[in-house]
């Protein structure tokens, strides 16, 4: 019997075989990861047929059937339909026509159609999917005993596809359980193998799925600061969720996450970066095992004492921040003291509206220390940082620097400028100055300004372009017992030698007060808008040599001084400098005026006075024939006459030149001549 049914069942293959050569049927649709749909079909065979014309190769979209391409090779069974057919959008209606004579001489036109397995998502929860597809057709070839094989595989934690069910080819649907997972992309396809073995793939459904609920948040959180450690510390009552992994600490706003407890029974957290000398703002969330976090409690802030206390003063003020939200609301605020490091005692009770006290201290007792303490009408209690005074001098200032030294420009006066700890209130300070070689002498006593910034002129007894000075200022404490000095500065004197009339030797004494690099040199005269930095030097012996030959027609009186600047930081954001004293210079005017104009000869065609070091804005030069037309006329120094009158050239002969300036010792010169005038 078992031979028979093996007999049975090879001449039924062969008998599907042979039908499968005579008109060419759908063995199997693929779809591509990217949508690409590919048919395979069986092919005619040759000996049976007389001849053969195509394959032709249609799809649909919902309407009729479109051509796609027609092939002429007998032998082609596989054909990929292009991009406008996408089996990851819908199931692609696919035909194959087989245009072929038949062993009789018949013409015959075969057509067979099929559909891709298209898969769609009906439903989703946390750990299963529901989803269904559509049948392939009834002529695709081979499929009668064939099953549908569901595949699924995880995006992120797995390369490999996995079978996990077969079904009847009957049945259109499928809800997998996956289970419980945190967070991956599912992916699920479908295939269905035929008798031939030629297998039907469909589109790749990919559905985002995990745990996405969040626990629920703590509850009544409060801050206290542990007095033994100074340790700001949040407490709350955990999360009353079933999957509690932990809790997520966060600080600010925005709160910012600053640590992370694994322990989903924990109910409290000392937070040992926060400094109790500051308000520190915290709150914390919930987290389950996918890392699912709650919302975030009520942000609730440690109490922050502060004090103040003048110096030399037995009176304290303590002052601290309200805690507002701690739950059940304020019932009270309890002001605990101690003495000398002895027991801690209570020294008033306030009402919650209460956040400041004055207490008067006994001026024996050196050392005091506070903290306050804030009950809840639910009996919760909160503590504040521990705060210590202690009985000694008055506070010192922490800075007291003279920043610029600046000589006026008549040499009589120097700007000094301050920067002062204002913080420190003192009655004045005092300003002391030396000359050169000379001890310090207290001249002024200058205002407390309530600023830390300011300005003083000291009116100088001698020019400080003959005498060097040096300055530093004292700041009394609190008490008025202990003098904090700035820094002593000294001026820079500025010498000029202008013997040479080509150049001026620049010397002057080098600065000291506060670090720099560089001496800048600065020239300027009446009628600059501003003064010209011309060059620098290290150091006042070192000098500067400003060469003048260029200048020799400009004004008769140049001044010059020099600049040191701070390098490095600026205590006060503000570049300090040092401005020396000015140096002056006046030149002897010298002029001279040619007598003729030749306007062929290049080097002589034009006509201008050579003016050295006359004032600025004195001059005046005209041109005249002898009936006292007046044919060319500046104001400004060596502007030329080229020989023209209204664009033309004059005639050959004597003309007339009128010139007037005011010389270096101020006066005013008015000189006139004759021009030979040549063609």
């Amino acid at each position: 019997m078992k031979k028979i049914g093996l007999l049975l069942l090879f001449i039924t293959s062969l008998f599907t075989l042979h039908s499968q050569n005579s008109t060419p049927k759908i063995q199997c649709i693929r779809v591509s990861e990217e949508g690409r749909v590919i048919m395979i079909h069986s092919v005619l065979d040759e000996d049976e047929i007389t001849g053969f014309t195509s394959y032709t190769y249609l799809s649909s979209d919902g309407g009729g059937y479109v051509e796609e391409a027609q092939i002429t090779d007998i032998n082609n069974g596989e054909y990929e339909y292009g991009t406008q057919v996408n089996g990851n959008s819908s199931a692609a209606r696919l035909k194959l026509i087989t245009r072929f004579v038949d062993g009789d001489g018949n013409d015959i036109e075969d057509e067979t159609s099929a559909r891709s397995i298209f898969v769609e998502v009906d439903n989703q929860t946390n750990t299963s999917v529901s989803f269904h597809w559509n049948a392939m057709g009834s002529e695709l070839a081979g499929i009668t005993h064939s099953d549908y094989k569901i595949y699924r595989r995880f995006k992120t934690s797995s390369e490999d596809w996995e079978l996990v069910a077969s079904l009847d080819n009957e049945e259109l649907d499928y809800t997998h359980e996956f289970g419980q997972v945190c967070y991956d992309t599912l992916m699920i396809r479908v295939e269905m193998e035929n008798d031939f073995g030629c297998n039907s793939v469909s589109n790749i459904i990919e559905i985002i799925v995990g745990d996405d609920e969040s626990p629920e948040p703590p509850t009544v959180p409060y801050v206290t600061v542990d007095l033994a450690t100074q340790t700001p510390t949040l407490y709350w009552t955990p999360s009353v969720s079933d999957d509690v992994r932990g809790y997520v600490i966060c600080k600010g706003d925005p709160c910012i996450a600053i640590d992370t407890i694994w322990d989903g029974e924990a109910n409290h957290y000392p937070c040992t970066s926060c400094d109790p000398l500051y308000i520190n703002s915290l709150a914390v969330m919930a987290f389950d095992t996918c890392m699912n976090t709650s919302l975030k409690s009520e942000q609730h802030s440690n109490m922050f004492l502060a004090f103040q206390r003048e110096a030399c003063s037995v009176e304290i003020n303590l002052y601290w921040t309200p805690y507002n939200n701690i739950p059940g609301g304020i019932k009270s605020y309890v002001i605990f003291g101690s003495q000398n490091g002895g027991e801690f005692s209570a020294y008033a009770t306030l009402s919650p509206s209460e956040t400041s006290y004055d207490i008067t201290l006994n001026p024996i007792i050196e050392e005091y220390e506070f903290y306050i303490r804030a009950e809840s009408l639910t009996g919760i209690i909160s503590l504040s940082n521990l705060v210590v005074s202690r009985q000694q001098p008055g506070r010192e200032v922490e800075y007291n620097e003279i920043r610029s030294v600046e000589v006026s420009n008549s040499n009589l006066a120097v700007d000094l400028h301050f920067f002062v700890d204002s913080r420190v209130k003192s009655d004045n300070y005092e300003l002391y100055r030396a000359s050169e070689g000379e001890e310090f002498e207290k001249i002024a006593n200058i205002p407390y300004q309530g600023k830390d910034s300011f300005v003083y002129t000291d009116e100088l007894p001698i020019v400080a372009s003959k005498e060097v000075y040096r300055y530093y200022l004292l700041a009394m404490d609190e008490c008025g017992l202990i003098p904090k000095q700035s820094n002593i500065v000294r001026t820079i004197k500025l010498e000029v030698d202008a013997s040479d009339s080509e150049k001026n030797v620049l010397n002057w004494t080098d600065f000291s007060g506060w670090t720099y690099t560089l001496y800048d040199i600065y020239r300027y005269s009446e009628s600059d808008a501003e003064p010209v930095l011309i060059g620098s030097s290290t150091s006042g012996d070192e000098g500067f040599v400003d060469n003048i030959i260029d200048l020799v027609s400009t004004s008769d009186r140049m001044h010059y001084y020099v600049m040191a600047r701070e390098s490095g930081t600026p205590i006060d954001g503000e570049e300090a400098y040092a401005k020396s004293s000015r140096g002056l210079v006046v030149k002897e005017s010298l002029v001279w005026v040619p007598n003729t104009i030749i306007v062929t000869d290049i080097a002589n065609n034009k006509f201008a006075p050579v003016c050295s070091f006359i004032r600025d804005g004195s001059y005046r030069f005209c041109v005249m024939n002898r009936a006292g037309t007046i044919m060319f006329e500046s104001t400004k120094v060596n502007e030329a006459w080229d020989g023209k009158y209204k664009g033309k050239h004059l005639p050959p002969g004597v003309y007339v030149y009128y010139l007037e300036y005011v010389n270096s010792y101020g006066e005013k010169v008015r000189k006139g001549g004759t021009i030979n005038y040549i063609n």
